[in-house]
């Protein structure tokens, strides 16, 4: 039985970095840690980030949680949710994938034209909406944060 194991982790990074690196990794790889500790290795680190990693971060992220830098992606913020499957398609995420399930026989390249045209119309759209919040918890700031 074939078990692809991805580690969705978060790499917090540093407003005033004193060290060489940038983000503070020990989350991910306490996570990485725990999952081990019952029996399963990531084969893809998914490290949700403000802003993207940097090569150095992905290198000590590989050395510490034995994972290959080809197989650790940056889910950085992006100005809109459409560009997540761009952002995957620019990190080869669909190639890691394939290839951990050997599946390198289709590989393929996703084509994304109609995707990214929609990304860029939501790029552009500027008109407000408001949001109406009705709850018990409205008052705290991050409540409803994905809204």
């Amino acid at each position: 039985m074939l078990v692809l194991a991805i580690l969705l982790g978060s790499c917090q990074s540093r407003a005033s970095s004193k060290c060489s690196w940038g983000a503070e990794t020990k989350a991910t790889q306490h996570s990485v840690r725990g999952l081990r500790g019952h029996g399963l290795t990531p084969n893809i680190l998914a490290c949700r980030s403000t802003s993207p990693l940097d090569k150095n971060v992905k290198q000590k992220l590989s050395r510490f949680c034995f994972v290959p830098v080809s197989n650790i992606v940056s889910l950085f913020d992006v100005t809109n949710i459409w560009h997540i499957p761009l952002l995957l398609r620019e990190q080869k995420a669909h190639e890691a994938i394939l290839q951990q399930l050997n599946l390198e026989c289709v590989l393929w390249h996703p084509l994304l034209d109609e995707w990214t045209a929609r990304a860029k119309l939501c790029d552009t759209l500027h008109d407000p909406v408001r949001i109406a919040l009705v709850g018990k918890y409205t008052g705290l700031s991050d409540a409803y944060s994905l809204l």
